[in-house]
């Protein structure tokens, strides 16, 4: 089950009966406890426990502040995405245009490999 928690001081509570239970489960303290904690308590040993040590939120609060930061980074990343993109002209050209310029690009790219291939080699390109 989806656990949240009102506040920081509810969290702990569930967690100590959490802690309580792993150490002594057998023992019947659910006589002790007040409700909510003593069906808690016995919730314990169903498939279904009130509280379990997966919840990695103490609270609903703590879970939303999270979710929120969360959101506010992702929100910042796309803008500079967004910023990035805009950055480029956008240039409309024909088929027949686009193709000669990539052939250039792709042309110039390669002399490029061979120049730095001949410093590598310590060939003199000029």
């Amino acid at each position: 089950p989806q656990q949240g928690f009102d506040s920081k001081q509810e969290a702990q509570e569930y967690a100590a009966i959490l802690a309580l239970y792993t150490v002594t489960p057998k023992l019947p303290l659910q006589r002790k406890f007040p409700e909510p904690f003593a069906s808690a308590w016995q919730s314990m040993s169903t498939s279904e426990p009130v509280v379990s040590a997966k919840s990695k939120y103490i609270s609903v609060a703590e879970r939303e502040q999270t979710q929120m930061e969360y959101r506010k980074k992702n929100n910042q990343r796309e803008a500079r995405k967004e910023s990035i993109l805009r950055r480029y002209t956008k240039v409309h050209m024909s088929e027949t245009n686009r193709r000669s310029v990539e052939d250039i690009l792709r042309a110039v790219a390669a002399q490029r490999r061979r120049d730095e291939e001949n410093a590598r080699n310590g060939i003199g390109g000029g």
